[in-house]
């Protein structure tokens, strides 16, 4: 009967490089792990400022920081900001007006945030919603409210009763 042959032994060589292939691995798994960790911590508001926001009581609600304009978006509502020249007069204090109405039209959905700064050059106005995170900028109030219309739910008298005369 043949003898088996023994087997031959590895280099040690190899055996290190082996070695050195499953340390990195496992580094390159902890880093993502505590990244990991980082990056949910992050997401969910962990590392915040410590201010509580709260939504708003008012429907005007002036200029708002980024942080505020967020904590109202990720709460299901939409801010409409309407930015104007420090010039402007009649066409400013007509679009105001009727986004007054509008606001109060959609009193518990819609936020009105509007201020006057040197550095606009034009009237804007700009809408952001859940679905528009930027926001979009947008012509006139009406296309504002057909938005709001097909976003809100429960659906305010408003749209209903411009469904009903449409």
């Amino acid at each position: 009967m043949a003898k088996p042959r023994p087997r031959k032994k590895k280099s040690s060589k190899v055996r290190e490089e082996k070695d050195k292939r499953g340390y990195y691995f496992s580094l390159f798994v902890a880093f993502l792990l505590v990244f990991s960790i980082f990056a949910a911590a992050y997401s969910s508001g962990f590392f915040s400022s410590g201010k509580k926001l709260k939504l708003p009581e008012t429907t005007e609600v002036g200029k708002l920081s980024r942080e505020e304009l967020d904590f109202i978006v990720k709460n299901g509502r939409a801010v409409l900001e309407i930015v104007m020249p420090e010039n402007c007069t009649v066409e400013c204090e007509r679009v105001y007006g009727e986004a007054v109405q509008l606001a109060q039209e959609f009193s518990p959905v819609l936020y009105l945030s509007s201020y006057r700064t040197p550095n606009a050059t034009a009237l804007k106005i700009r809408l952001y919603t859940p679905l528009s995170y930027y926001g979009v900028e947008v012509e006139n109030l009406g296309v504002v409210q057909e938005m709001l219309c097909n976003i809100t739910y429960p659906k305010p008298e408003v749209c209903i009763l411009k469904e009903l005369l449409e």
